[in-house]
């Protein structure tokens, strides 16, 4: 059993690790153009910069993009954006910060009721996503982004706001219960022939 934890937690680091280079990976790209870096920070005409559009985005990959962008342009910053990135999510804010979060998202749901219907156009297009790359196994692949939701909406190192944050929080739910209910990949038997034979 602590056998079959320890691969999980293992395979569960490792999206994370996956995820948190395609982000340094997009952000280094668009820090090399210098029109897409002057755009990433220039208010259009709606009021929102293009960095903000990712924080209102429930996407994961569209939050850790906007940190990292966020992170390479802090003044004085020094070292490799990959070890900055991953620094805010390997030491865990304080507990205090993520119940202060946890608080202001919960305490603003009407009714308490979360925005079910968005977050499932959310878990739609990530689920299309993930099939259209060929995930080779789709029910492991949404429990991953499960587990990094439910750690996601309340992170107050990310800044998505807490509308967005509440989008996210429903996500894991639907998440869960959308890798539960995704069958396992079928394996083919091994078929052993007699030496000699085809």
């Amino acid at each position: 059993m602590l056998e079959v934890m320890d691969k999980k937690a293992t395979s569960g680091a490792q999206f994370v690790d996956g995820l948190l280079s395609e982000a340094v990976e997009r952000a280094e790209g668009m820090l090399a153009c210098p029109i897409e870096r002057t755009l990433a920070g220039t208010m259009d005409d709606d009021g929102f910069s293009n960095l903000e559009r990712l924080e209102m985005s429930p996407l994961a990959e569209d939050q850790l993009l906007a940190l990292a962008l966020r992170l390479a342009s802090e003044p004085g910053r020094h070292g490799c954006l990959r070890d900055a990135l991953a620094g805010q999510f390997h030491a865990a804010p304080t507990s205090f910060a993520i119940e202060a979060q946890r608080r202001a998202v919960l305490s603003g749901a009407e009714g308490g009721r979360l925005p079910t219907g968005a977050a499932r156009d959310a878990v739609d297009a990530l689920a299309g996503k993930l099939k259209g790359h060929a995930a080779p196994d789709l029910s492991e692949a949404l429990a991953h982004y499960a587990a990094l939701y439910a750690d996601l909406w309340c992170n107050p190192r990310i800044g998505a706001p807490l509308a967005v944050r509440r989008v996210m929080l429903a996500m894991v739910t639907l998440l869960y219960e959308r890798s539960a209910a995704w069958p396992a990949p079928t394996r083919r038997p091994v078929r052993r022939f007699a030496r000699g034979r085809l």
